[in-house]
């Protein structure tokens, strides 16, 4: 009986590594496509998703997907905050596509998550999504770990941001 026990018991572990394996593949958020994401009308609902490598956005009526690694950029709206400096800084942040960048400037209770990427026949395209806020950056991450681009590079941590400084000054 104590065999069978720790059978269960084994195999209740394993199915829960699995699971959480499984999740830990996958990032996904409730979201807003806000423009430019296949034939999808603009401001649909649904649900983005990464997945095996795969950006998709499903709605009630629509179901659209790229490769991340079609994706030559991809900015949030930290990166936005992080890269605003002045007013310059300011309206060069409104050029193409920036319409993702001065919406998330103008509403602090969302998140948003602006891409290009090329199709099928190499022809380049931008979406911009909105998300709760917090969501736009674990995409981001996951997206640049399946081979997608980004003109603004990740957000180092403090140590190391003092780290670099530290070289650069000692380089002087």
């Amino acid at each position: 009986m104590r065999n069978k026990g720790a059978l269960l018991l084994l195999s209740i572990l394993i199915s829960g590594a699995a699971i959480a394996s499984d999740e830990a593949a996958s990032t996904s958020s409730q979201a807003e496509q806000v423009i430019g994401f296949g034939d999808i009308k603009r401001n649909t609902k649904g649900f983005l998703e990464l997945k095996d490598g795969i950006l998709s956005f499903t709605s009630d009526k629509h179901n659209f997907g790229v490769s991340a690694d079609s994706i030559e950029d991809v900015v949030t709206r930290n990166d936005t905050q992080r890269a605003i400096r002045g007013t310059a800084g300011t309206l060069s942040q409104l050029a193409p596509y920036g319409a993702g960048r001065a919406l998330s400037l103008l509403r602090e209770q969302i998140d948003t998550l602006t891409i290009e990427y090329r199709d099928l026949n190499g022809a380049l395209h931008g979406a911009i999504f909105t998300m709760p806020v917090g969501n736009a950056e674990p995409f981001k991450k996951e997206l640049l770990a399946h081979r997608a681009q980004t003109t603004v590079p990740l957000k180092q941590d403090s140590t190391e941001s003092n780290r670099i400084s530290e070289a650069k000054e000692s380089q002087q």
